[in-house]
């Protein structure tokens, strides 16, 4: 489909006031969309999943620290993607931070290569401004924002959205040797990613073509399987027992639909609400791949809430179906500057609903508390202007005052809340900079970009675009590292013995400050007693899950303390005193009580306490901020 016939196909058919974005060099445009992403995005260390996969590969590369963790030694995830073999060869090769950085960077470029692949039948104008949407907003989807598309660290999923992508693109180009090949490659790298792509990418083959649905025969074999009890589709035949179904509720919440907080909710119905709006009307093939994808939407979420939350049934939750919102959350990004664009054209009140659409994504995204209200404002004003309703000039005039004011207090909600997140867990290190906060605020920056790239192509040459992207390009990578002086020590070679590898053995249990988890397995290389993360793969594994219930007695005192501090970091920007927090005494060498059937060896923290420690460490980030001492304790002195 040319550029002009899918503008008069979309409705409705209004000049294209950007129009000029046709003449920028296109890897020129690629350049700049992707300085803004690294902008945005920085690299602050591993963190989050990406502790659990470099844990994986370093268990691949030293399996004997690695059989006493109750994660590791299980690697329940881990034997269905080729993820982590990959990941330990670049890891032995390169080292923990190269390989993040350079495995995250080349996969982010592919995602906007798949996002421009995707759009290939729009106009240039909405095929630039939809890239940079998609480099400039945050893409939570799910509960508690603990996932996102594009996630600032490597995973199994940086390289499988990409593919995924791949091969939505050639299947709405009509390419199915291409889309089967790119979802292959999706699937083994993570199957929970691929699975929704596949239905999606089905049902819009049965929305053109009937016969397509015979496909879902291929239902029947799994049936078979999972009668026959094979693995893993014997699962769909179980359910969850009630210990092991209590501890994966409490480690795994985002799991279940009906643990969501309104906010999930909205963020999910918004996007499909949104993205219905923009292609109402519309028949191209994108159109039609987004309305499979809420089709797929719909049913995915409505199997998961009776699957896992009502029925407990093991491989139901363990698909986690509800992951098909990634895909209809993407799509909603793509077709967002379309959206604002055709509002703005329909008169006073679509020029409401535009300003408004503006800011509606960071406000979902970043749970804001009264997002639904700002998405329901919006949704008024683009019936309002598709009705073509009849309204006083002050009437708008107000409306685009309120609208301006809620967007500026979403504005510097957003603002603040990332920027108290750059505080948190700045213990004895600087600050992050701050030098991101400007292009993490989409409703400011979009706009920026979006009239850089006009001015480019109205007004400038191509040696033009080509440096002005060398300049953009080459300072986000220049800050794109922003990990804190202990981040890098913890994940750089250690050719040399740990500090406290004299005193712990390698089969020893280890409690890090703070129920982190990355400083013992990257750091120590040893087991982790109970680390943030290593719960949220008990769901996997009834074994560790059971072996998890008999430790939480001793760390749930400990992470309500944790989780106080944090709170203190986030409410008042890192500035209080770690005695305002700390741990009592009984509490912190509990997690040593030899009375329970399972308990740490050795715990590692930067408070003092009365009891003298066994060894220290004093870590030194010359940066300017105070060093950290930290004090192991052997628990077999403390009992």
């Amino acid at each position: 489909m040319t550029s002009a016939n899918a503008e008069t196909s979309s409705p409705p058919a209004l000049r294209d006031p950007l129009g000029a974005l046709v003449r920028l060099p296109w890897l020129a445009g690629m350049a700049i969309a992707f300085a803004f992403l690294l902008l945005r995005q920085p690299y602050r260390g591993v963190r989050h999943d990406a502790v659990l996969y470099v844990g994986q590969a370093l268990a691949r590369l030293d399996p004997g620290w690695a059989a006493h963790d109750f994660i590791l030694s299980h690697d329940a995830q881990g034997q269905f993607s080729i993820f982590g073999g990959a990941i330990a060869t670049l890891i032995d090769r390169f080292g923990i931070g190269p390989s993040q950085i350079g495995l995250l960077l080349a996969c982010q470029a592919l995602c906007l290569v798949a996002a421009w692949l995707l759009t290939a039948g729009w106009p240039a104008s909405r095929r630039w401004l939809a890239l940079l949407a998609m480099a400039g907003l945050a893409h939570f989807y799910g509960a508690h924002r603990i996932f996102q598309v594009m996630e600032p660290f490597a995973t199994a999923r940086t390289l499988a959205e990409p593919l995924a992508l791949f091969a939505l693109a050639a299947l709405v180009r009509g390419r199915l040797a291409w889309a089967a090949v790119a979802l292959a490659g999706c699937t083994a790298c993570h199957p929970l990613i691929a699975l929704p792509a596949a239905l999606v990418g089905w049902v819009f083959l049965v929305l053109g073509n009937r016969r397509w649905a015979w496909l879902a025969l291929f239902a029947l074999p799994v049936v078979a399987l999972a009668a026959a009890g094979v693995e893993p589709f014997a699962r769909l035949l179980q359910r969850y027992d009630e210990t092991w179904f209590a501890v994966t509720v409490y480690s795994s919440s985002d799991v279940f639909v009906s643990e969501w907080a309104r906010r999930d909710l909205v963020l999910a119905l918004a996007n499909a609400m949104f993205l219905w709006l923009a292609i109402r009307g519309r028949d191209d093939p994108l159109a039609r791949l987004s309305r499979a994808s809420l089709l797929a939407t719909l049913v995915l979420c409505l199997a998961s809430f009776i699957g896992a939350d009502l029925v407990h049934d093991v491989l139901l939750t363990q698909l986690q179906l509800w992951r098909v919102l990634w895909v209809t959350h993407v799509l909603f990004i793509l077709w967002l500057p379309t959206l604002v664009l055709t509002s703005w054209q329909r008169g006073p009140a679509g020029r409401v609903a535009a300003v408004a659409l503006v800011f509606v994504p960071p406000a979902l995204a970043h749970g804001f508390t009264n997002g639904w209200g700002l998405a329901l404002w919006t949704l008024a004003w683009l019936e309002a202007s598709r009705r073509e309703a009849a309204l006083s000039p002050a009437v708008v005039r107000i409306a685009m005052f309120a609208t301006a004011a809620m967007g500026i207090g979403v504005t510097a909600y957003v603002g603040y809340e990332l920027a108290a997140q750059l505080n948190m867990h700045g213990q004895g290190t600087s600050i992050q900079s701050l030098a991101s906060l400007p292009f993490s605020l989409g409703a400011l920056a979009l706009p920026a970009f979006a009239a850089t790239l006009w001015g480019i192509a109205r007004y400038g040459r191509a040696p033009l675009a080509f440096l002005v992207a060398t300049l953009l390009l080459g300072t986000a990578l220049w800050q794109f590292d922003q990990r804190t002086p202990f981040t890098r020590v913890v994940e750089a070679r250690h050719e040399a013995p740990h500090p406290f590898a004299a005193r712990i053995p390698p089969q020893a249990q280890v409690w890090w400050d703070g129920n982190e988890l990355a400083p013992v397995w990257l750091l120590l290389r040893r087991p982790s007693f109970a680390g943030t993360g290593q719960f949220a793969g008990l769901l996997f594994d009834r074994q560790a899950a059971m072996t998890a219930t008999r430790r939480l007695p001793l760390v749930v005192p400990v992470v309500a303390q944790s989780d106080k501090c944090g709170f203190l970091e986030a409410m008042v920007s890192g500035n209080y005193r770690f005695e305002d927090c700390r741990t009592p005494e009984p509490v912190f060498f509990g997690l040593c009580n030899p009375g329970q059937p399972e308990h740490a060896d050795f715990l590692v923290t930067h408070e003092t306490y009365g009891r003298p420690p066994d060894m220290t460490w004093r870590f030194d980030p010359r940066d300017g901020s105070p060093p950290l001492t930290y004090s192991l304790y052997d628990c077999k002195g403390l009992r």
